[in-house]
């Protein structure tokens, strides 16, 4: 079975560490499988050519000019799909969906599949927002990594019964964070979108008044806008932003508990693996976040937006090694129900599904 997957880029995030992730895991299993960035590429394409997964990029430069670059886009997507014909498109956020899906649909067989790793907003999409809807709405399947996107999918035209929950695969590293040092410090694992909450984090932390210190490890244009803030607030000293490309795994191990303040979720890979290194979390409760976290059990869950509340949580594990190493257990022992067979798994029955009966039709 053929499978081209398609998101915007190869630099570290959430989704983009999913994708390239089940690239690998399909190509254990089997199947001919290639990856397609259409804006650029990044560091996880190392883990691509260590598994021996061809990728390509799109949107190639240097090039004369950004217009050509753009242009060339479709030429090289038609190329792509004529020449190897994929027995399945999967196509990863809003931007991969409603480019690569109906060029699909007009040049080849495939089935086309869209996941929505998130909410959709509107004003992100603007003028794309009517062929991002016609490509949703015509896809043979389309996949949510929470029950919560359900609706979202079908407000985006998703056929109610196309729609198929598939939660993300986790690494469990072979050791855990040390919860014990005091004061300790918070990290918080989300690239700089308004949508991630940090100018509610800001906020939070000038109302904390127990010793802590947390580490911002991403990238993204909210990034100088919440270091102005942190000094506005009186926080800066409090804050440190982690350099990248960063070790995140490193940061981990290296953290206390970590700090979740998003504004909408789906189901959040950060947060995964922020428990499978066993540390407690103060997440929003948003998405599919109270999946992963049970409010006072493995962290804490908080009204997303409300740093009154969010501030109250930091203090509370800031205070207490014992409360930290409690959930910590309970962290690690929550993450064991998401791992990465479990998850191939689901979207290879998936694949089978839709392209089996296709072929013995023919």
């Amino acid at each position: 079975m053929r499978v081209l997957l398609v998101i915007g880029s190869a630099r570290m995030g959430g989704a983009e560490g999913q994708l390239t992730r089940l690239a690998c895991e399909l190509a254990q299993r089997g199947l001919d499988v290639r990856v397609l960035f259409t804006g650029g590429d990044g560091p996880l394409t190392a883990r691509l050519d260590a598994a021996g997964v061809p990728w390509q990029v799109l949107r190639r430069y240097p090039a004369p000019s950004s217009t050509l670059a753009t242009l060339a886009m479709p030429v090289r997507l038609a190329r792509l799909l004529v020449t190897w014909q994929p027995d399945v498109v999967f196509a990863w956020l809003a931007a991969a969906v409603w480019l690569t899906l109906p060029m699909t649909a007009a040049l080849t067989r495939a089935k086309r599949i869209a996941a929505f790793r998130g909410e959709v907003f509107d004003r992100d999409l603007r003028w794309f927002a009517r062929p991002f809807r016609a490509a949703v709405s015509r896809a043979h399947a389309v996949t949510v990594n929470s029950p919560s996107l359900r609706a979202e999918a079908i407000r985006w035209g998703a056929d109610p019964d196309r729609v198929t929950f598939v939660p993300n695969g986790v690494d469990r590293p072979a050791g855990t964070a040390d919860v014990a040092p005091s004061p300790p410090t918070a990290v918080v694992v989300a690239n700089f979108r308004w949508y991630k909450g940090h100018d509610v984090l800001v906020d939070a932390l000038a109302l904390v008044d127990e010793p802590v210190t947390v580490r911002l490890v991403g990238e993204g244009s909210e990034r100088e806008a919440t270091r102005a803030r942190a000094v506005e607030r009186g926080v800066a000293d409090r804050l440190h932003f982690v350099d990248h490309p960063a070790d995140v795994a490193a940061e981990l191990r290296g953290a206390q508990f970590a700090i979740h303040p998003s504004r909408t979720e789906g189901l959040s890979n950060a947060i995964l693996e922020e428990l499978a290194a066993g540390l407690p979390v103060v997440a929003t409760d948003v998405g599919g976040t109270s999946l992963l976290v049970a409010d006072g059990v493995n962290g804490f869950l908080v009204p997303a937006g409300d740093e009154h509340q969010l501030a109250k949580r930091i203090s509370e594990l800031a205070a207490s090694a014992r409360l930290r190493a409690t959930m910590s257990v309970a962290a690690r022992t929550r993450s064991a129900t998401y791992d990465w067979d479990a998850c191939t798994d689901s979207y290879l029955r998936l694949f089978q599904d839709l392209v089996t009966p296709a072929r013995s039709r023919s």
